[in-house]
């Protein structure tokens, strides 16, 4: 018998027809309110971000404080520290086939009536992608402290680590067939890790992963040559494929 029960809070429907998957989510303060509630930030592959402020139980209009039509679909959405001049606020990350933008949202203030305040997206910094994105994963790479690094897989096997407004290096990875999940595991570790198309859990340290790159974006020839792709720490077969990993 089981000790805890699970009940349903809060639910609203994020628009009509429109598809999104479990990358395409973000819980936190990402308007940095002080000593603020979280809010829930949710885009669509029709390109729609909508950022919610659950204030009480069941849905309410006021709830929704966003809904902005970013012009191309939204992969995956996740809250750091992206800007250079900030060491605590968060930004918002949001990847696009194409392109990866970050933003500051903030509040503007409304009549009480109408639902008090809602918010605004502010672009800081935008990277424009040579290659196809797939997905993202962030943290402190390189044991760098007060701020948060991006890496941006894309479609044919290429990570691209992103220093907040510089783009830094680009490296393939080697038995690369479909693009798998991504994470960043922190110091002691400061490595990413992935599944790749042989079912294998592998894992690339991020000191050897720069070093190799030497601050240079991957060439075709990088793509074409298996010698020139990085080796990885260690690998496991995990017997099947993977559909998301986490580091906890």
């Amino acid at each position: 018998m089981s000790l805890f029960k699970v009940r349903e809070w809060w639910t609203t429907q994020c628009g009509d027809g429109e598809e999104m998957d479990g990358g395409c989510l973000a819980v936190g303060n990402v308007d940095n309110e002080s000593g603020g509630p979280m809010k829930i930030v949710v885009g669509s592959f029709s390109g729609i971000l909508r950022i919610y402020k659950p204030s009480q139980k069941d849905y309410r209009a006021e709830d929704l404080k966003l809904e902005q039509n970013l012009g191309a679909p939204i992969l995956q959405v996740e809250m750091g520290v992206f800007h250079s001049c900030s060491q605590r606020d968060l930004q918002l990350a949001v990847l696009h086939p194409k392109r990866l933008s970050v933003y500051g949202v903030s509040a503007i203030q409304g009549e009480e009536s109408s639902g008090g305040s809602c918010y605004q997206l502010s672009l800081l910094y935008k990277h424009n992608l040579e290659r196809s994105a797939y997905n993202f994963t962030y943290g402190p790479f390189g044991r760098v402290q007060g701020k948060d690094y991006i890496a941006v897989q894309s479609l044919d096997g290429e990570l691209t680590v992103i220093e907040q407004e510089n783009m830094a290096f680009s490296k393939f990875l080697p038995n690369f067939l479909v693009p798998g999940p991504l994470c960043y595991a922190p110091a002691p570790l400061d490595a990413f890790i992935t599944v790749n198309s042989q079912f294998e859990c592998e894992c690339f340290r991020y000191g050897p992963l720069s070093a190799t790159a030497g601050g240079l974006l991957a060439s075709g020839d990088d793509r074409s040559k298996e010698s020139r792709r990085p080796r990885a720490e260690w690998s496991t077969n995990l017997g099947e494929s993977a559909v998301g990993l986490h580091v906890a």
